[in-house]
């Protein structure tokens, strides 16, 4: 660590105590708390810290304050000279100071009839918050981004949780086996600081211990929908945010492969598009991930309908749902359906890019596969493609999409048109769009549909 590094690292305090009892404890608990990085500055009133500040401006990371004077203007001055600081104020008398909750850099309260762990907890909260700087700088290729739905999906936390603080820099906010809560995250998401970081050291068994997780779950009889749901989306973020950085390692292979697993054992061998198509109309939280999950098994339950029964296609199908989107970052990106809407969208060049060659790029993940069944890496790739030869990324002449392909791209239709439109019924849609599937595989897959119902399953 160069010298600069650690000034950086350390942790400046301006203080001002009438109590040198409470001054004593005050500096043990901050020693204990970030040891051997305390810049103790004390002070002995108001008045001399406003004076110095004018003649020196300070830079501190706290200003700590012992206080029962019931003027509160002298405090109020020093605090907007230094409101770039966090504002500690230990008093015996906490009513006097209710006006300044209000204000946008409140001070903590520390009442000294509960003063150690007051302070305790205060300076935990301000060092998760990012007010504390970080002990050293790390290698930044050691550590990973990753979203907040993303974290939220690793509660309990099994690896410590980082956010950035300028270039290089990082700083631990939540430690390995905290259990998150929405509180705990509510600063963070006003200050828009919403990308979190782990290591990449300490990722693959995150991710050993969720494959292993979700393979126990595909054993279990009788998951319900509810539980299967979240595994699948806390999964699919997972993977969207490992998965460009890292590739499809063994851990993110044995993950997105249980996954399916356990969707497929959910479906049965018969699964209904009714009930599907109704679970898909309450679906709520990640777009991407319930669209990923919807269309491969709407595309499994064409597939049983028309008589495409093997387990080896549903797992194609289940697969490719998995894997079609899993390059995608943004909501309203995956919500592109057609160039159409693209080009009609106010996405700029690079974001237009993007779309239109997901297909290629996720398409290109699914090949890092180990044992990647046939026809997937073709499905993904050819998802957006159109019967009319207008769709992306090439642009191809319906009658050389592959059946499978043109099975997922009607389930991808029905299930955009559900999304939109929540009072659509699956028979009625293939009904109206008949016309437009009369090519290639589609014609040979819409006939079918319109030609079987349903209750013949019975």
């Amino acid at each position: 660590m160069t010298s600069l590094d650690s000034e950086k690292a350390r942790v400046r305090v301006i203080s001002l105590f009438q109590n040198e009892s409470i001054q004593a404890r005050t500096k043990k608990e901050l020693e204990k708390h970030f040891p051997g990085r305390v810049d103790f500055l004390p002070l002995k009133s108001l008045q001399e810290a406003i004076d110095r500040i004018e003649q020196h401006p300070e830079k501190a990371d706290l200003l700590m304050i012992e206080h029962e004077s019931p003027s509160l203007i002298l405090l109020k001055t020093l605090m907007e000279m230094m409101s770039q600081s966090v504002h500690f104020i230990i008093t015996n008398q906490p009513a006097l100071f209710e006006a300044l909750l209000t204000r946008e850099n409140a001070p903590e309260i520390i009442e000294i009839s509960n003063f150690e762990s007051s302070l305790y907890r205060a300076l935990k909260k301000y060092s998760l918050l990012m007010k504390i700087p970080p002990l050293d700088s790390e290698d930044p290729e050691e550590y990973l981004p990753i979203n907040i739905d993303t974290l939220r999906g690793l509660s309990p936390l099994q690896t410590d949780v980082y956010s950035k603080l300028g270039q290089d820099r990082f700083v631990c906010v939540f430690r390995t086996g905290h259990l998150l809560e929405e509180t705990d995250l509510a600063k963070f998401i006003l200050s828009k600081r919403t990308e979190f970081h782990v290591k990449k050291s300490e990722i693959k068994a995150v991710l050993a211990k969720r494959a292993q997780e979700l393979e126990e779950s595909a054993q279990k009889p009788g998951v319900s929908p509810e539980v299967m749901q979240k595994a699948f989306t806390s999964a699919h973020t997972l993977i969207r945010d490992v998965v460009p950085r890292m590739g499809f390692t063994a851990e993110t292979q044995n993950i997105a492969k249980s996954c399916v697993n356990m969707t497929l054992k959910a479906l049965g061998a018969k699964p209904k598009l009714s009930a599907i198509i109704d679970d898909l109309k309450k679906k709520e939280g990640d777009y991407i991930a319930a669209h990923s999950h919807m269309v491969g098994n709407v595309a499994c339950a064409l597939a049983h309908r028309i008589g495409w029964n093997s387990s080896a296609t549903f797992f194609k199908l289940g697969l490719a749902g998995f894997l079609h989107d899993i390059s995608v970052v943004k909501e309203e990106h995956a919500r592109v359906h057609t160039l159409i809407e693209s080009e009609s969208s106010p996405f700029t060049k690079d974001e237009l890019k993007l779309i239109r060659l997901h297909p290629v790029q996720c398409a290109e993940y699914s090949k890092q596969f180990s044992e990647i069944p046939s026809d997937v890496d073709i499905i993904i790739a050819q998802h957006h493609e159109r019967p009319d030869g207008e769709g992306f990324p090439r642009k191809l002449a319906g009658k050389l999409i592959s059946p499978l392909s043109a099975l997922f791209i009607m389930a991808q239709d029905l299930v955009h048109e559900v999304f939109e439109h929540p009072e659509t019924l699956s028979d009625d849609f293939f009904r109206a769009n008949a016309e437009k599937y009369q090519v290639g595989q589609f014609k040979k897959i819409i006939t079918l549909i319109l030609n079987t119902t349903e209750e013949s399953d019975a």
